[in-house]
Protein backbone atom coordinates (compact mmCIF):
# COMPACT_ATOMS: atom_id res chain seq x y z
CA UNK A 1 0.00 0.00 0.00
CA UNK A 2 1.57 2.78 -1.03
CA UNK A 3 1.08 6.75 0.47
CA UNK A 4 -1.68 7.90 -2.00
CA UNK A 5 -3.50 4.68 -1.05
CA UNK A 6 -2.97 5.39 1.78
CA UNK A 7 -3.95 8.99 1.81
CA UNK A 8 -7.43 7.65 -0.58
CA UNK A 9 -8.60 5.45 2.37
CA UNK A 10 -7.76 7.71 5.28
CA UNK A 11 -10.11 10.55 3.45
CA UNK A 12 -13.04 7.67 2.34
CA UNK A 13 -12.80 6.86 6.46
CA UNK A 14 -15.58 8.38 9.18
CA UNK A 15 -13.74 10.04 12.02
CA UNK A 16 -12.32 7.43 13.90
CA UNK A 17 -12.42 7.25 17.57
CA UNK A 18 -9.28 6.62 19.60
CA UNK A 19 -8.42 8.05 23.15
CA UNK A 20 -10.81 10.51 22.76
CA UNK A 21 -10.09 12.37 20.04
CA UNK A 22 -11.93 11.13 17.74
CA UNK A 23 -15.55 12.61 19.23
CA UNK A 24 -13.98 16.28 18.50
CA UNK A 25 -12.83 15.29 14.79
CA UNK A 26 -16.58 13.83 14.35
CA UNK A 27 -18.58 16.86 15.64
CA UNK A 28 -16.00 19.19 13.86
CA UNK A 29 -16.74 16.97 10.33
CA UNK A 30 -20.26 17.20 11.16
CA UNK A 31 -20.64 21.38 11.97
CA UNK A 32 -18.21 22.31 9.16
CA UNK A 33 -20.02 19.65 6.99
CA UNK A 34 -23.51 20.82 7.87
CA UNK A 35 -22.39 24.66 7.43
CA UNK A 36 -21.19 23.33 3.80
CA UNK A 37 -24.55 22.23 2.85
CA UNK A 38 -26.45 25.15 4.20
CA UNK A 39 -23.89 27.79 2.18
CA UNK A 40 -24.39 25.41 -1.21
CA UNK A 41 -25.15 27.69 -4.17
CA UNK A 42 -24.18 31.14 -2.20
CA UNK A 43 -21.92 33.26 -4.95
CA UNK A 44 -20.21 35.65 -2.36
CA UNK A 45 -18.80 36.27 1.28
CA UNK A 46 -21.60 38.36 2.05
CA UNK A 47 -24.78 36.08 0.61
CA UNK A 48 -23.53 33.13 2.92
CA UNK A 49 -22.65 34.99 5.98
CA UNK A 50 -26.35 36.08 5.74
CA UNK A 51 -27.60 32.87 4.80
CA UNK A 52 -26.09 31.51 7.80
CA UNK A 53 -26.57 34.49 10.27
CA UNK A 54 -23.48 34.98 11.24
CA UNK A 55 -20.88 37.58 10.71
CA UNK A 56 -18.68 37.63 7.19
CA UNK A 57 -15.90 37.16 9.38
CA UNK A 58 -16.73 34.26 10.55
CA UNK A 59 -17.88 33.21 7.28
CA UNK A 60 -14.17 33.66 6.36
CA UNK A 61 -13.20 31.41 9.12
CA UNK A 62 -15.21 28.42 8.68
CA UNK A 63 -14.78 28.87 4.56
CA UNK A 64 -10.73 28.54 6.19
CA UNK A 65 -11.66 25.01 7.65
CA UNK A 66 -13.76 24.10 5.25
CA UNK A 67 -10.64 24.93 2.83
CA UNK A 68 -8.89 22.34 5.00
CA UNK A 69 -10.63 19.23 5.51
CA UNK A 70 -11.46 19.17 2.18
CA UNK A 71 -7.83 20.44 -0.03
CA UNK A 72 -5.48 19.41 2.82
CA UNK A 73 -6.68 16.24 4.64
CA UNK A 74 -3.16 15.64 5.56
CA UNK A 75 -2.97 18.37 7.86
CA UNK A 76 -6.34 16.79 9.58
CA UNK A 77 -4.81 13.30 9.33
CA UNK A 78 -1.79 14.51 10.90
CA UNK A 79 -3.85 16.13 14.01
CA UNK A 80 -5.53 12.85 15.02
CA UNK A 81 -2.02 10.63 14.12
CA UNK A 82 -0.37 12.79 17.03
CA UNK A 83 0.80 9.70 18.99
CA UNK A 84 1.99 6.31 18.78
CA UNK A 85 -1.21 4.69 20.55
CA UNK A 86 -3.48 6.84 17.57
CA UNK A 87 -1.24 5.93 14.99
CA UNK A 88 -0.81 1.79 16.13
CA UNK A 89 -5.27 1.77 16.35
CA UNK A 90 -5.54 3.47 12.60
CA UNK A 91 -2.78 1.14 11.58
CA UNK A 92 -5.23 -2.20 12.57
CA UNK A 93 -8.24 -0.36 11.20
CA UNK A 94 -6.19 -0.34 7.35
CA UNK A 95 -4.45 -3.39 8.16
CA UNK A 96 -1.22 -2.77 7.79
CA UNK A 97 2.04 -2.45 9.49
CA UNK A 98 2.82 0.17 11.82
CA UNK A 99 5.71 1.45 11.10
CA UNK A 100 4.74 1.58 7.50
CA UNK A 101 1.81 3.99 8.55
CA UNK A 102 4.25 5.78 11.00
CA UNK A 103 6.69 7.05 8.36
CA UNK A 104 4.01 7.97 6.20
CA UNK A 105 2.66 10.25 8.70
CA UNK A 106 6.40 11.34 9.41
CA UNK A 107 6.84 12.37 5.55
CA UNK A 108 3.07 14.05 5.21
CA UNK A 109 4.03 16.24 8.59
CA UNK A 110 8.04 16.90 6.58
CA UNK A 111 5.93 17.93 3.48
CA UNK A 112 3.99 20.25 5.62
CA UNK A 113 6.38 21.78 7.63
CA UNK A 114 8.44 22.37 4.39
CA UNK A 115 5.53 24.43 2.84
CA UNK A 116 5.15 26.29 6.11
CA UNK A 117 8.83 27.23 6.60
CA UNK A 118 8.55 28.40 2.51
CA UNK A 119 5.51 30.36 3.19
CA UNK A 120 7.52 32.33 6.50
CA UNK A 121 10.74 33.14 4.37
CA UNK A 122 13.42 34.10 6.60
CA UNK A 123 13.35 36.74 9.45
CA UNK A 124 14.90 38.81 11.44
CA UNK A 125 18.37 36.74 11.17
CA UNK A 126 19.23 37.37 7.91
CA UNK A 127 20.60 40.47 9.49
CA UNK A 128 23.50 38.44 10.90
CA UNK A 129 24.48 36.42 7.84
CA UNK A 130 28.12 38.55 8.70
CA UNK A 131 28.36 36.96 11.86
CA UNK A 132 27.27 33.32 10.45
CA UNK A 133 29.77 33.32 8.17
CA UNK A 134 32.81 34.45 10.36
CA UNK A 135 31.24 31.84 12.86
CA UNK A 136 31.77 28.94 9.38
CA UNK A 137 35.14 30.14 9.17
CA UNK A 138 36.18 29.87 12.57
CA UNK A 139 35.34 26.61 12.37
CA UNK A 140 36.59 25.34 9.37
CA UNK A 141 39.84 26.67 10.15
CA UNK A 142 39.83 25.21 13.37
CA UNK A 143 38.98 21.82 12.39
CA UNK A 144 41.26 21.35 9.43
CA UNK A 145 43.51 22.09 12.58
CA UNK A 146 42.19 19.33 14.96
CA UNK A 147 42.05 16.65 12.41
CA UNK A 148 45.36 17.79 10.77
CA UNK A 149 43.04 17.28 7.35
CA UNK A 150 43.34 20.14 4.14
CA UNK A 151 39.53 19.83 3.37
CA UNK A 152 36.24 19.89 5.10
CA UNK A 153 34.49 16.59 4.67
CA UNK A 154 30.91 16.44 2.54
CA UNK A 155 29.00 15.48 4.98
CA UNK A 156 30.39 18.62 7.29
CA UNK A 157 29.93 20.65 4.29
CA UNK A 158 26.50 19.70 4.15
CA UNK A 159 25.74 19.96 7.66
CA UNK A 160 26.82 23.98 7.54
CA UNK A 161 24.89 24.66 4.42
CA UNK A 162 21.43 23.16 6.13
CA UNK A 163 22.35 24.94 9.42
CA UNK A 164 23.00 28.24 7.41
CA UNK A 165 19.61 27.52 5.49
CA UNK A 166 17.51 26.81 8.06
CA UNK A 167 18.44 28.73 10.98
CA UNK A 168 17.30 31.89 8.86
CA UNK A 169 13.70 30.21 8.63
CA UNK A 170 13.68 28.92 12.31
CA UNK A 171 10.66 30.33 14.70
CA UNK A 172 9.57 27.54 16.75
CA UNK A 173 12.06 24.53 18.33
CA UNK A 174 9.76 21.10 19.51
CA UNK A 175 9.46 21.89 23.56
CA UNK A 176 11.92 19.08 25.73
CA UNK A 177 9.53 16.81 27.63
CA UNK A 178 10.54 17.24 31.27
CA UNK A 179 9.73 20.69 31.26
CA UNK A 180 6.37 21.03 29.25
CA UNK A 181 5.54 18.16 31.46
CA UNK A 182 6.47 20.11 35.04
CA UNK A 183 4.37 23.10 33.64
CA UNK A 184 1.65 21.02 32.59
CA UNK A 185 1.51 19.06 36.05
CA UNK A 186 1.49 22.15 37.60
CA UNK A 187 -1.54 23.92 35.56
CA UNK A 188 -3.83 20.72 36.48
CA UNK A 189 -2.96 20.59 40.08
CA UNK A 190 -3.79 24.33 40.25
CA UNK A 191 -7.40 25.07 41.59
CA UNK A 192 -9.62 25.80 38.16
CA UNK A 193 -10.70 29.15 39.45
CA UNK A 194 -7.42 30.15 40.57
CA UNK A 195 -6.55 32.36 37.47
CA UNK A 196 -3.70 34.05 39.67
CA UNK A 197 -0.75 32.31 38.03
CA UNK A 198 1.77 34.19 40.33
CA UNK A 199 0.70 31.71 43.06
CA UNK A 200 0.82 28.61 41.70
CA UNK A 201 3.38 26.04 42.80
CA UNK A 202 5.18 23.61 41.38
CA UNK A 203 4.06 19.83 42.31
CA UNK A 204 6.83 18.99 44.32
CA UNK A 205 5.99 20.82 47.51
CA UNK A 206 8.88 23.40 46.54
CA UNK A 207 8.55 26.87 47.08
CA UNK A 208 8.91 28.27 43.73
CA UNK A 209 5.98 29.56 41.56
CA UNK A 210 4.80 28.52 38.10
CA UNK A 211 5.63 32.01 36.74
CA UNK A 212 9.46 32.07 38.06
CA UNK A 213 10.12 28.66 37.06
CA UNK A 214 9.19 28.79 33.36
CA UNK A 215 10.99 32.63 33.18
CA UNK A 216 14.35 30.60 33.88
CA UNK A 217 13.57 28.00 30.92
CA UNK A 218 15.95 28.95 27.97
CA UNK A 219 13.19 28.27 25.17
CA UNK A 220 10.19 28.48 26.82
CA UNK A 221 10.58 31.53 28.87
CA UNK A 222 11.72 33.13 25.65
CA UNK A 223 9.17 32.08 23.31
CA UNK A 224 6.51 32.82 25.68
CA UNK A 225 7.91 36.72 25.82
CA UNK A 226 8.02 36.63 22.27
CA UNK A 227 4.73 35.05 21.43
CA UNK A 228 3.09 37.16 24.04
CA UNK A 229 4.13 40.60 22.39
CA UNK A 230 3.32 39.07 18.86
CA UNK A 231 -0.41 38.43 20.18
CA UNK A 232 -1.51 40.61 23.15
CA UNK A 233 1.09 43.54 22.67
CA UNK A 234 1.22 44.14 18.96
CA UNK A 235 0.54 48.04 19.54
CA UNK A 236 3.06 48.22 22.02
CA UNK A 237 5.78 45.65 22.22
CA UNK A 238 7.05 44.55 26.32
CA UNK A 239 10.55 44.63 26.40
CA UNK A 240 11.46 43.03 29.58
CA UNK A 241 10.18 38.98 30.93
CA UNK A 242 9.17 41.40 34.01
CA UNK A 243 6.42 43.28 31.92
CA UNK A 244 5.32 40.17 30.08
CA UNK A 245 5.13 37.91 33.33
CA UNK A 246 4.23 40.21 35.91
CA UNK A 247 0.68 40.71 34.04
CA UNK A 248 0.18 36.97 32.81
CA UNK A 249 -3.14 35.45 33.50
CA UNK A 250 -3.79 31.32 33.55
CA UNK A 251 -5.67 31.70 30.66
CA UNK A 252 -3.24 33.75 28.54
CA UNK A 253 -0.27 30.96 29.64
CA UNK A 254 -2.58 28.46 28.14
CA UNK A 255 -3.11 29.64 24.95
CA UNK A 256 0.84 30.81 24.67
CA UNK A 257 1.83 27.03 25.03
CA UNK A 258 -0.79 25.75 22.88
CA UNK A 259 0.71 28.09 20.08
CA UNK A 260 3.84 26.87 21.06
CA UNK A 261 3.20 23.65 20.96
CA UNK A 262 1.59 23.51 17.61
CA UNK A 263 3.65 22.24 14.05
CA UNK A 264 6.75 21.37 16.36
CA UNK A 265 5.26 19.14 19.73
CA UNK A 266 7.48 17.72 21.74
CA UNK A 267 11.63 16.94 21.45
CA UNK A 268 10.95 13.15 20.95
CA UNK A 269 14.81 11.95 20.24
CA UNK A 270 15.43 10.09 23.22
CA UNK A 271 19.45 9.52 22.93
CA UNK A 272 19.58 13.59 22.10
CA UNK A 273 17.79 14.13 25.52
CA UNK A 274 20.85 13.15 27.27
CA UNK A 275 22.50 15.86 26.43
CA UNK A 276 19.65 18.66 26.34
CA UNK A 277 18.42 17.87 29.71
CA UNK A 278 22.29 18.71 31.43
CA UNK A 279 21.84 21.78 28.70
CA UNK A 280 18.19 22.87 30.27
CA UNK A 281 20.07 22.35 33.81
CA UNK A 282 23.07 24.21 32.89
CA UNK A 283 21.00 27.41 31.77
CA UNK A 284 18.75 27.21 34.84
CA UNK A 285 21.13 26.93 36.97
CA UNK A 286 22.90 29.92 35.78
CA UNK A 287 19.46 32.47 36.10
CA UNK A 288 18.82 30.60 39.33
CA UNK A 289 22.29 32.59 40.30
CA UNK A 290 21.57 35.47 38.95
CA UNK A 291 18.71 36.19 40.63
CA UNK A 292 20.53 35.58 44.05
CA UNK A 293 23.12 37.75 42.58
CA UNK A 294 20.58 40.74 41.51
CA UNK A 295 20.36 42.07 44.71
CA UNK A 296 24.75 42.82 45.02
CA UNK A 297 24.95 44.03 41.61
CA UNK A 298 26.12 47.46 40.50
CA UNK A 299 23.22 49.55 39.64
CA UNK A 300 24.13 50.53 36.68
CA UNK A 301 23.85 46.84 35.13
CA UNK A 302 20.66 46.24 33.77
CA UNK A 303 19.04 42.88 35.22
CA UNK A 304 16.31 42.32 32.42
CA UNK A 305 19.10 42.72 30.42
CA UNK A 306 21.35 40.16 31.93
CA UNK A 307 18.42 37.64 32.55
CA UNK A 308 17.15 37.66 28.83
CA UNK A 309 20.86 36.95 27.97
CA UNK A 310 21.58 34.36 29.81
CA UNK A 311 18.11 32.87 28.94
CA UNK A 312 19.42 33.24 24.94
CA UNK A 313 22.92 32.10 25.12
CA UNK A 314 22.39 28.36 24.84
CA UNK A 315 19.42 28.20 22.65
CA UNK A 316 21.80 28.18 19.87
CA UNK A 317 23.27 24.30 21.23
CA UNK A 318 19.50 23.56 21.02
CA UNK A 319 18.76 24.85 17.45
CA UNK A 320 21.75 22.86 16.53
CA UNK A 321 20.43 19.44 18.12
CA UNK A 322 16.97 20.31 16.41
CA UNK A 323 18.99 20.62 13.17
CA UNK A 324 21.23 17.93 12.63
CA UNK A 325 20.14 15.46 15.66
CA UNK A 326 23.38 13.86 15.62
CA UNK A 327 22.16 11.19 17.48
CA UNK A 328 19.77 9.55 15.08
CA UNK A 329 21.36 6.56 13.21
CA UNK A 330 20.96 6.33 9.40
CA UNK A 331 17.53 4.27 9.82
CA UNK A 332 15.99 6.10 12.15
CA UNK A 333 16.76 9.67 10.46
CA UNK A 334 15.00 7.77 7.15
CA UNK A 335 12.00 7.00 9.03
CA UNK A 336 11.81 10.93 9.90
CA UNK A 337 12.60 12.01 6.78
CA UNK A 338 15.10 13.33 7.64
CA UNK A 339 19.49 13.91 7.08
CA UNK A 340 22.17 11.51 8.80
CA UNK A 341 24.92 13.80 8.90
CA UNK A 342 27.30 10.79 10.46
CA UNK A 343 29.00 13.96 12.16
CA UNK A 344 32.14 12.93 14.17
CA UNK A 345 32.90 14.47 17.75
CA UNK A 346 35.46 16.74 16.27
CA UNK A 347 32.70 18.41 14.44
CA UNK A 348 29.57 18.30 16.77
CA UNK A 349 31.76 19.67 19.15
CA UNK A 350 33.34 22.99 17.60
CA UNK A 351 29.86 23.39 15.37
CA UNK A 352 28.41 23.96 18.66
CA UNK A 353 31.75 26.28 19.85
CA UNK A 354 31.70 28.44 17.39
CA UNK A 355 27.81 28.17 15.98
CA UNK A 356 25.64 28.72 19.02
CA UNK A 357 26.54 32.42 19.94
CA UNK A 358 25.21 33.57 16.27
CA UNK A 359 22.41 30.60 16.00
CA UNK A 360 20.66 32.21 19.54
CA UNK A 361 21.39 35.62 18.01
CA UNK A 362 19.64 34.67 15.10
CA UNK A 363 16.65 33.05 16.96
CA UNK A 364 16.48 36.02 19.20
CA UNK A 365 16.05 37.98 16.12
CA UNK A 366 13.45 36.29 14.30
CA UNK A 367 11.37 36.67 17.67
CA UNK A 368 12.20 40.09 17.55
CA UNK A 369 13.52 40.25 21.11
CA UNK A 370 15.58 43.50 22.30
CA UNK A 371 18.78 44.11 20.57
CA UNK A 372 20.69 44.81 23.88
CA UNK A 373 20.18 41.25 24.94
CA UNK A 374 20.99 39.86 21.29
CA UNK A 375 24.10 41.86 21.27
CA UNK A 376 25.07 40.41 24.86
CA UNK A 377 24.55 36.83 23.25
CA UNK A 378 26.95 37.66 20.72
CA UNK A 379 29.41 39.06 22.66
CA UNK A 380 29.50 36.62 25.58
CA UNK A 381 32.57 34.51 23.99
CA UNK A 382 34.75 37.44 24.00
CA UNK A 383 37.97 36.95 25.74
CA UNK A 384 39.28 40.31 26.25
CA UNK A 385 37.23 40.28 29.76
CA UNK A 386 38.59 43.62 31.11
CA UNK A 387 36.72 45.14 27.94
CA UNK A 388 33.41 43.64 28.38
CA UNK A 389 30.12 45.47 29.51
CA UNK A 390 29.03 44.89 33.01
CA UNK A 391 26.42 42.64 31.72
CA UNK A 392 28.68 40.42 30.09
CA UNK A 393 30.89 40.16 32.83
CA UNK A 394 28.29 38.84 35.15
CA UNK A 395 26.83 36.57 32.64
CA UNK A 396 30.96 35.09 32.33
CA UNK A 397 31.18 35.00 35.85
CA UNK A 398 27.91 33.12 36.57
CA UNK A 399 28.45 30.39 33.50
CA UNK A 400 32.21 29.97 35.60
CA UNK A 401 30.49 29.30 38.58
CA UNK A 402 27.76 27.15 37.15
CA UNK A 403 30.22 24.73 35.10
CA UNK A 404 31.97 24.14 38.02
CA UNK A 405 28.37 22.81 39.83
CA UNK A 406 28.73 25.96 42.63
CA UNK A 407 31.86 23.12 44.18
CA UNK A 408 34.46 25.47 45.65
CA UNK A 409 36.66 24.42 48.83
CA UNK A 410 37.25 27.66 50.55
CA UNK A 411 37.00 31.34 49.81
CA UNK A 412 40.26 31.84 48.22
CA UNK A 413 39.04 29.55 45.01
CA UNK A 414 36.63 32.00 44.49
CA UNK A 415 38.91 35.15 44.90
CA UNK A 416 40.13 34.96 41.60
CA UNK A 417 36.85 34.85 39.85
CA UNK A 418 36.86 38.86 41.39
CA UNK A 419 40.32 39.82 40.18
CA UNK A 420 39.02 38.81 36.81
CA UNK A 421 35.72 40.60 36.78
CA UNK A 422 36.61 43.89 38.89
CA UNK A 423 33.41 46.22 37.06
CA UNK A 424 31.05 44.03 38.87
CA UNK A 425 31.98 45.28 42.65
CA UNK A 426 31.40 42.40 44.18
CA UNK A 427 32.93 41.44 47.52
CA UNK A 428 34.08 37.89 48.60
CA UNK A 429 31.81 37.18 51.22
CA UNK A 430 28.83 37.76 49.45
CA UNK A 431 29.68 35.59 46.41
CA UNK A 432 31.48 32.70 48.16
CA UNK A 433 27.39 32.53 50.13
CA UNK A 434 26.06 32.44 46.87
CA UNK A 435 27.62 29.93 45.23
CA UNK A 436 27.26 27.76 48.66
CA UNK A 437 23.53 28.46 48.35
CA UNK A 438 23.60 27.23 44.75
CA UNK A 439 25.29 24.13 45.71
CA UNK A 440 22.42 23.19 48.22
CA UNK A 441 19.86 24.27 45.36
CA UNK A 442 21.34 22.65 42.28
CA UNK A 443 21.18 18.78 44.34
CA UNK A 444 17.54 20.14 45.14
CA UNK A 445 16.07 21.17 41.87
CA UNK A 446 17.45 18.03 40.18
CA UNK A 447 16.05 15.84 43.18
CA UNK A 448 12.93 17.73 42.89
CA UNK A 449 12.62 17.62 38.85
CA UNK A 450 13.04 13.42 39.44
CA UNK A 451 10.62 13.82 41.88
CA UNK A 452 8.12 15.33 39.49
CA UNK A 453 9.08 12.65 36.65
CA UNK A 454 8.08 9.78 38.78
CA UNK A 455 4.89 10.55 38.96
CA UNK A 456 4.67 9.38 35.37
CA UNK A 457 2.96 6.29 34.81
CA UNK A 458 5.74 5.03 32.04
CA UNK A 459 9.00 6.56 34.02
CA UNK A 460 8.12 5.19 36.75
CA UNK A 461 7.59 1.48 35.38
CA UNK A 462 10.87 2.05 33.99
CA UNK A 463 11.83 2.66 37.62
CA UNK A 464 10.25 -0.09 38.84
CA UNK A 465 11.52 -2.62 36.25
CA UNK A 466 15.39 -1.59 36.45
CA UNK A 467 15.63 -0.93 40.03
CA UNK A 468 17.46 2.06 41.48
CA UNK A 469 20.98 0.80 41.42
CA UNK A 470 20.55 -0.86 38.35
CA UNK A 471 19.87 1.84 35.72
CA UNK A 472 22.71 2.41 32.81
CA UNK A 473 22.85 4.29 29.74
CA UNK A 474 25.24 3.71 26.63
CA UNK A 475 27.83 6.68 26.11
CA UNK A 476 27.38 7.24 22.17
CA UNK A 477 30.74 7.73 21.50
CA UNK A 478 32.69 5.88 24.86
CA UNK A 479 31.06 2.48 24.10
CA UNK A 480 31.10 1.96 27.92
CA UNK A 481 28.17 1.59 30.38
CA UNK A 482 27.51 3.92 33.56
CA UNK A 483 26.01 2.85 36.49
CA UNK A 484 23.91 5.33 38.47
CA UNK A 485 23.91 5.45 42.01
CA UNK A 486 20.19 7.08 42.12
CA UNK A 487 17.14 8.30 40.54
CA UNK A 488 18.41 11.57 40.94
CA UNK A 489 20.99 10.19 38.55
CA UNK A 490 19.38 8.16 36.05
CA UNK A 491 16.92 10.57 35.13
CA UNK A 492 19.20 10.89 32.09
CA UNK A 493 19.08 6.80 31.20
CA UNK A 494 17.46 6.22 27.86
CA UNK A 495 15.02 4.26 28.53
CA UNK A 496 13.40 6.61 31.54
CA UNK A 497 13.68 9.44 29.17
CA UNK A 498 11.54 7.38 26.45
CA UNK A 499 9.16 6.90 29.58
CA UNK A 500 9.22 11.04 30.30
CA UNK A 501 8.36 11.51 26.48
CA UNK A 502 5.53 9.10 26.25
CA UNK A 503 4.22 10.61 29.86
CA UNK A 504 4.54 14.18 28.68
CA UNK A 505 2.56 13.11 24.99
CA UNK A 506 -0.49 11.86 27.25
CA UNK A 507 -0.59 15.31 29.59
CA UNK A 508 -0.31 17.14 26.22
CA UNK A 509 -3.12 14.91 24.63
CA UNK A 510 -5.32 16.03 27.66
CA UNK A 511 -4.34 19.86 27.68
CA UNK A 512 -5.13 19.77 24.12
CA UNK A 513 -8.20 17.92 24.70
CA UNK A 514 -9.26 20.56 27.16
CA UNK A 515 -8.33 23.78 25.32
CA UNK A 516 -10.80 22.36 22.63
CA UNK A 517 -13.64 21.29 24.72
CA UNK A 518 -16.58 23.30 25.13
CA UNK A 519 -16.59 24.95 29.13
CA UNK A 520 -18.53 25.01 31.72
CA UNK A 521 -21.28 27.78 30.92
CA UNK A 522 -19.34 28.31 27.62
CA UNK A 523 -22.47 29.06 24.87
CA UNK A 524 -21.41 27.56 21.27
CA UNK A 525 -21.20 31.08 19.98
CA UNK A 526 -18.74 32.03 22.46
CA UNK A 527 -16.82 28.60 21.91
CA UNK A 528 -16.61 29.21 17.85
CA UNK A 529 -15.12 32.49 18.75
CA UNK A 530 -12.56 31.48 21.16
CA UNK A 531 -11.73 28.36 18.80
CA UNK A 532 -11.30 30.69 16.14
CA UNK A 533 -9.05 33.84 18.15
CA UNK A 534 -7.00 30.47 18.76
CA UNK A 535 -6.32 29.96 15.07
CA UNK A 536 -5.56 33.95 14.52
CA UNK A 537 -3.23 33.42 17.33
CA UNK A 538 -1.68 30.64 15.92
CA UNK A 539 -1.14 32.23 12.49
CA UNK A 540 0.26 35.85 14.14
CA UNK A 541 3.43 33.94 15.65
CA UNK A 542 4.20 32.49 12.21
CA UNK A 543 3.40 35.15 9.27
CA UNK A 544 2.90 39.18 9.37
CA UNK A 545 -0.40 40.35 10.85
CA UNK A 546 -0.84 41.85 6.88
CA UNK A 547 -0.66 38.45 5.21
CA UNK A 548 -3.24 36.94 8.28
CA UNK A 549 -5.20 39.72 8.54
CA UNK A 550 -5.92 39.77 4.67
CA UNK A 551 -6.36 35.20 4.81
CA UNK A 552 -9.29 35.78 7.36
CA UNK A 553 -10.41 39.02 5.63
CA UNK A 554 -10.31 41.47 8.04
CA UNK A 555 -8.35 44.64 8.16
CA UNK A 556 -4.65 44.87 9.83
CA UNK A 557 -5.77 46.83 12.97
CA UNK A 558 -9.43 44.53 13.30
CA UNK A 559 -7.17 41.78 13.56
CA UNK A 560 -4.47 43.64 16.24
CA UNK A 561 -7.72 44.65 18.19
CA UNK A 562 -8.94 41.15 18.27
CA UNK A 563 -5.92 39.87 19.49
CA UNK A 564 -5.53 41.83 22.01
CA UNK A 565 -9.00 41.17 23.70
CA UNK A 566 -8.23 37.31 23.87
CA UNK A 567 -8.31 35.24 27.13
CA UNK A 568 -9.26 39.03 29.47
Amino acid sequence: MDSHEVTNRLRKLPSFSANGLGNRVRQRRWYLDRQKKETKGTKSVAAGAKKLGITELEYRGIENDLGLVQDEQGARIREILSDSTVIQNWAQFLEMEYDQLDRWVNRERHKIQKKLKRSMGSGDAVHYEKEFEAAKQGFIEKYKEVTDSPDIPKNVRLALTNIGKYSKELFKLPVLPMPLFIILRALYESDDSADDIHKIKLPDNGDEVLTDYIRRLPYIGNYIFYSANRIYYASQPKQSFSEVFNVLSKERLKTLLHVMIQDVGVYDIPKDLFDLQRFLEFHTEGLMMARLLKPKLPSEINYEVLEMGLALQGLGTYELYHLISPSLSQEEANARDRINYSLDDDAIYWIDYYFHPVLSAMLAANWKLPAAAIELVLNHHDENISQVSPECAALKLINRCTQEKFEFDNRDSVLEYLDDYPQLQLDLEGLFDIVTTMSSLRKDMIRRSTSIMESGKNFNEVASHKGMGQYKYEEQSGGFVRKYKSKEDARLDLDAQKGLIADCLELLFEFTQRIHRIKEGESKEAFQERIFNLQLASEVVKHDYEKVAKRFGMKEDELLHRLAQMDR
